[in-house]
């Protein structure tokens, strides 16, 4: 988090500095299946796989995140071994509380993995 608020020093006043976002979902009984989430800031880039519920206003799903800081002071902030591989996470919560734990990738599955390396090579 030190990283985030270092990098985005003023997020709570102008949000997060989005550069592309997609996704390709399917919809069906209040529930939005998201196959391939990507989203490209700054130096961030990250891919969502996952379901949203609608009347629950919850999500779940794994979350695929590379770091490419140019800044040798922001990357003091996050792990090491973040700079050269990408950091896997289970997203979950409802829309104004979530949690991301960190996830080995021997727990994800191999589909999962997959549609999380075509997200984020998007």
């Amino acid at each position: 988090m030190a990283y985030v608020k270092n990098k985005f020093k003023d997020l709570d006043k102008t949000g997060f500095p989005i550069k592309k976002w997609s996704a390709h979902w399917q919809a069906k009984n209040g529930n939005l299946s998201v196959d391939d989430g990507s989203l490209v800031s700054t130096d961030i880039k990250a891919g969502w796989v996952g379901k949203l519920d609608a009347v629950r206003q919850g999500l779940d799903g794994y979350l695929r995140l590379e770091i490419h800081e140019k800044d040798p002071k922001l990357a003091r902030l996050f792990p090491a071994k973040y700079k050269s591989q990408p950091a896997y996470g289970h997203l979950q919560g409802t829309w104004q509380e979530w949690f991301v734990y960190t996830v080995p990738t021997r727990k994800i599955p191999a589909a999962v993995q997959s549609k999380l390396r075509k997200a984020i090579s998007q």
